[in-house]
């Protein structure tokens, strides 16, 4: 479980553009929490609620309770607001909404972790446990301290592509993330992330974000480590790396893969020839 001045230093590291590398856990294992935070160099972990996996609200606050590290949930548009605020009191330290449509999609987001307040529209109300890293609810330093939550969008429906330049000057947005997947699913390129539409839109996300006169950070979404430098040397400092489910498969299926060519009895084969090795978590 964190402190409130830990979420505090990563809110400031991300909103001044500091080194800050991330990873995801999707599945429902608290060794996975406890491994990353030894490490010593992840600023934060995401876990993935949207992706129909295990986690349950019960095992979010096992989780924070059991990092060191600051907890960002990754979770489903359907009842965000909800799961958002949930996510906070048992001791999230953040939130990724996903499928923002338009400004107003993101507006409503920040809203949704922002104080009910007669001079505003916030969400929240004065609720809080022992687990939460904010402040005592209904202290006087509650309400202040919502500020330093971290709320990240994905960008990865044309409507927020082509609102960009207004989403990036919205106040409370920590920070956003590439959703190149889901875009060329949308653009009617489903899978070709490098489709030139595909990357004329990301193009036009990283440089509104280069432009913002309030500063934001954009962060890349990669499963190898080999990936990074490429975004480093753009200047992208905000970095997710790797999934625990995905990299756990890819070496299950690689393993398999040579199993399959070592006996090579009663293997289907794909059209390239290659044994065909089924799983839940396929890799792209």
């Amino acid at each position: 479980m964190i402190t409130y001045s830990q979420l505090q230093d990563l809110h400031e590291q991300i909103k001044t553009g500091k080194p800050v590398f991330s990873t995801r856990v999707q599945l429902n294992a608290l060794d996975t929490i406890a491994m990353i935070c030894s490490t010593g160099q992840f600023g934060y972990i995401e876990l993935v609620e949207e992706y129909g996996s295990p986690l349950t609200i019960e095992t979010i606050n096992r989780a924070c309770a059991v990092s060191s590290l600051p907890v960002i949930v990754k979770i489903n548009r359907q009842n965000q607001e909800s799961i958002a605020q949930n996510c906070i009191t048992v001791g999230a330290s953040g939130i990724l909404f996903v499928e923002a449509a338009s400004a107003d999609d993101v507006r409503h987001c920040v809203n949704i972790l922002r104080p009910a307040s007669v001079n505003g529209d916030g969400l929240y109300g004065a609720k809080g446990t022992v687990f939460c890293p904010l402040p005592g609810a209904g202290s006087p330093e509650f309400p202040d301290s919502f500020n330093h939550l971290i709320i990240a969008v994905m960008i990865e429906r044309m409507g927020a592509v082509d609102e960009i330049e207004e989403i990036v000057e919205i106040e409370g947005v920590s920070t956003l993330v590439l959703g190149a997947t889901d875009l060329s699913l949308e653009m009617g390129h489903s899978g070709n992330t490098g489709h030139v539409d595909v990357q004329a839109a990301l193009a036009k996300v990283a440089a509104a974000a280069q432009k913002s006169k309030k500063g934001i950070s954009l962060r890349p979404e990669m499963q190898s480590f080999d990936a990074v430098k490429s975004y480093w040397d753009q200047g992208y400092r905000h970095f997710s790396v790797g999934m625990d489910a995905t990299t756990l498969s890819a070496y299950y299926r690689s393993a398999a893969k040579g199993i399959a060519q070592l006996s090579d009895g009663g293997v289907g084969h794909d059209p390239m020839g290659e044994p065909k090795i089924e799983g839940i978590y396929p890799v792209a």
